[in-house]
């Protein structure tokens, strides 16, 4: 089973049927078949459409719900097989061969099945040490060093 956790928000319209009163629950399903109640408020009519704020989702991924390619010598390619319906705002959730965790913001509509496709970098939880970065490393660490020259402390 595909795991939701609830998190930010996006806007659905609810028509007010007619014949609906202030304080009736009008029951409505969301995209992705979630269900929820909206509550008529006073000032209401039939007609009307009200505004309900929906949570939006986040989407833990399985690694057999995704593939992941070699794109190039620093990029892999994603394809994610979309386990349900997904609404901008919602979060797709999961882990590279590497074990690093990947959160992607859903800024489209998407169905149960499809395929969503994205890059990432092939070794995000490796530090490459460029030739500056090594330099700037020595730097701290003759001036780490130069504050026990003077005192009674001295490296073994």
């Amino acid at each position: 089973m595909t795991e939701i956790k609830e998190m930010n928000a996006y806007i659905v319209k609810v028509k007010v049927p007619e014949n609906a009163t202030a304080g009736i629950k009008l029951k409505f399903e969301t995209n992705d078949s979630r269900h929820y109640y909206a509550i008529v408020p006073e000032n209401a009519s039939s007609g009307d459409i009200l505004k309900v704020t929906i949570p939006s989702k986040v989407v833990d991924i399985k690694k057999e719900q995704r593939e992941i390619k070699s794109k190039d010598k620093d990029t892999n390619e994603v394809n994610i097989t979309i386990p349900i319906n997904l609404n901008p705002e919602d979060d797709l959730r999961f882990h590279d061969d590497l074990n690093t965790m990947f959160t992607i913001k859903i800024k489209q509509h998407y169905k149960f099945g499809n395929i969503f496709k994205c890059t990432i970098p092939k070794e995000s939880n490796v530090i490459k040490i460029t030739p500056k970065i090594l330099e700037s490393l020595k730097e701290r660490e003759r001036q780490f060093n130069s504050l026990f020259e003077d005192s009674n402390c001295r490296k073994q």
